[in-house]
């Protein structure tokens, strides 16, 4: 499961949203991470950001899928910077921080495994 890499948000992979990689590019990549406002690590290769953060001219028509009549995908122009951090989006999954959610996994993982006998 994807989750938005931005600090604020928690938008998962799952809730429709698009989530575009961190491009390759070192300038426009710095750019990216330092609009995620992350206090922890992260790495860019495997995170996404997702669509709320970026204004609807940041993207390309799917002109191929709409010709084909298939369910048109969120295409990032090259040039694309995220500029919106505040998103309050209605899919985002609840309030807490990543921090709180990793230690809620990590406590679900220990019972898992005592569970198991392991």
């Amino acid at each position: 499961m994807v989750i938005c890499a931005v600090a604020t948000c928690k938008t998962k992979q799952k809730t429709g949203k698009g989530m575009h990689a961190f491009p390759s590019e070192n300038g426009k990549k710095a750019a990216w991470i330092k609009f995620c406002k992350r206090k922890d690590l992260f790495n860019p290769k495997t995170s996404r950001i997702c669509s709320l953060h970026f204004l609807p001219e940041c993207f390309e028509r799917d002109l191929r899928n709409k010709l084909l009549g298939l369910p048109t995908k969120s295409i990032l122009k090259s040039d694309a910077i995220p500029t919106k951090f505040d998103t309050n989006s209605a899919d985002s999954i609840s309030g807490l921080n990543r921090k709180h959610r990793y230690k809620i996994k990590q406590q679900k993982d220990c019972v898992n495994s005592l569970l198991k006998g392991g």
